[in-house]
């Protein structure tokens, strides 16, 4: 699949489940990209209330723990829908 994207735009790719690359430009052409890269532990500090893995493990409660373990189950699903599809585009 190529996608071929207007200028300007921003475009979020989901890396983690996307395999995604940049095509070669031919030798007169110029193309300019900025990218942006988002760290699973900064996510992961985030949904453990500012704090590390370890420490969360280490220091929160069990209905704490209980609450995180019911979350994950459908954090992946609630992440997916946030994007658009071809659909909702046309």
């Amino acid at each position: 699949l190529v996608i071929r994207f207007p200028l300007g735009p921003t475009i979020l790719i989901p890396s983690a489940i996307v395999r995604h690359s940049n095509r070669p430009i031919r030798a007169h052409e110029k193309h300019f990209s900025f990218v942006q890269y988002m760290a699973g532990g900064l996510f992961r500090w985030i949904f453990n209330g500012f704090q590390t893995d370890k420490v969360f493990e280490n220091t929160g409660t069990r209905e704490e723990k209980m609450e995180r373990t019911k979350e994950a189950k459908t954090r992946w699903e609630k992440g997916v829908v946030m994007y658009s599809t071809v659909d909702s585009l046309k």
